[in-house]
């Protein structure tokens, strides 16, 4: 904010009957309307400058108060007047000062529009760090009232109203910062992201609270944002019970398991699935994280993995030694080639799954779900997406192909 402040500085131009202070513009544009001041003041504001130069604050600060003393006015010297003291006070890091220093500049009138966009940037960022937060709002109002685009300025205001305890309304500026940023393909930052998550969650808006969650693992991901959003899904109306491995599946492959807990639950399921080998790797990534295998229950994980080892083997045994199953029982054969996908053979595991779904199963989303999700797993996602897509269940199965979808 300091930075757009400089960029507005005042030119001095020597002229032969005294000093003459011109508005100069951004971006070197040619120069507006002179701004004349008289004799007194000109040579007065001459010094500030010298003295402004050389960082001797409080000498030129002193001088300015001599010279704001003056009687009568004009409105080109209170601006000018003004301009200097927001160049001193934004030198000495005086917030308040370059605050109160830009509403005399901007009192005037003087200036053009785009200069006072850049002064009104600055104000509404001061109010914001000085904790006025609905004047911060107040002026992000007033930027864009005078032509102001900048999308920053609306997230801004999000963040003062937020700070306001207005959510609602943080919400609302939240909202159309989005719609500036999309319209000039801008991407939402993770600051923004948090703070819609935050002021939806303040709302108990939970639908939104997931919406942005789901924004925030798609740009910014993290396992715990991955562990929240999970949380929810399998918390929500109608998710059904069996699907529930899915969604400790994707919590695993995103690395959201924290907890000892975690592992065995999904070890556990998988056993029962009959996905022994799967229950095997899971274990063996809890061990490795140094969750499993410890503690007081550092026995019964050890009696698990021996299950589960032992089981993958004979399923590996008979795999190698045996055909597919009928081709009629289309489920069954889904459930070979999942288990095949475990083991080892994953590009013909794959196949066999697809075939057994051209077939018919009795559950095609939630087979539609762990073939994409099995797609995913081996990086290939141009083969996962059209069968994640078709994912329409209502038992969650939709939720979680969306959320496939999403990861990296």
């Amino acid at each position: 904010m300091q930075a757009a402040l400089r960029h507005f500085t005042v030119a001095l131009l020597l002229a032969t009957c005294g000093i003459v202070f011109a508005q100069a513009k951004p971006d070197g544009a040619a120069a507006s309307e002179s701004l004349v001041a008289r004799p007194e003041l000109a040579s007065q504001l001459k010094t500030v400058l010298e003295l402004l130069q050389a960082k001797k604050y409080p000498d030129a600060s002193s001088l300015l108060d001599s010279a704001n003393a003056l009687k009568d006015k004009t409105p080109a010297e209170q601006y000018l007047i003004g301009r200097y003291r927001a160049s001193l006070t934004s030198s000495t890091g005086d917030v308040k000062g370059t605050t109160q220093a830009l509403e005399q500049v901007l009192a005037t009138r003087l200036g053009s529009a785009l200069e006072q966009q850049g002064f009104i940037e600055v104000l509404a960022g001061n109010y914001l760090k000085l904790g006025s937060y609905k004047a911060a709002s107040e002026w992000v109002e007033n930027y864009f009232s005078k032509g102001g685009s900048k999308w920053n300025l609306r997230l801004m205001q999000a963040q003062a109203l937020y700070l306001a305890g207005d959510y609602a309304a943080a919400q609302q500026a939240l909202q159309r910062t989005a719609e500036a940023q999309k319209a000039v393909s801008a991407q939402a930052s993770k600051t923004q992201l948090e703070l819609m998550a935050s002021s939806a969650l303040k709302l108990k808006d939970e639908a939104s609270y997931k919406a942005a969650l789901e924004l925030l693992i798609a740009q910014y991901p993290s396992p715990a944002y991955w562990a929240d959003l999970l949380s929810r899904i399998e918390s929500q109306p109608g998710f059904a019970a069996d699907t529930a491995i899915d969604l400790h599946r994707l919590a695993w492959h995103v690395g959201a398991f924290e907890e000892t807990s975690e592992f065995i639950e999904l070890a556990e399921e998988a056993l029962k699935a009959g996905f022994p080998a799967e229950a095997q790797a899971v274990l063996a990534s809890g061990t490795q994280a140094g969750l499993v295998g410890k503690g007081p229950q550092a026995a019964a994980h050890q009696q698990l993995q021996a299950k589960a080892q032992r089981l993958a083997a004979d399923d590996a045994t008979q795999i190698q030694s045996a055909q597919a199953p009928a081709s009629q029982d289309a489920d069954k054969l889904f459930a070979y080639g999942y288990n095949l996908y475990s083991i080892g053979d994953k590009v013909k595991a794959l196949r066999l799954m697809e075939q057994a779904l051209g077939m018919g199963v009795k559950r095609p989303d939630l087979a539609r779900l762990r073939l994409g999700a099995a797609w995913l797993r081996i990086g290939d996602k141009a083969a996962a997406s059209p069968w994640l897509q078709a994912v329409s269940g209502s038992d969650g199965s939709k939720d979680l192909a969306r959320l496939w979808l999403l990861v990296r």
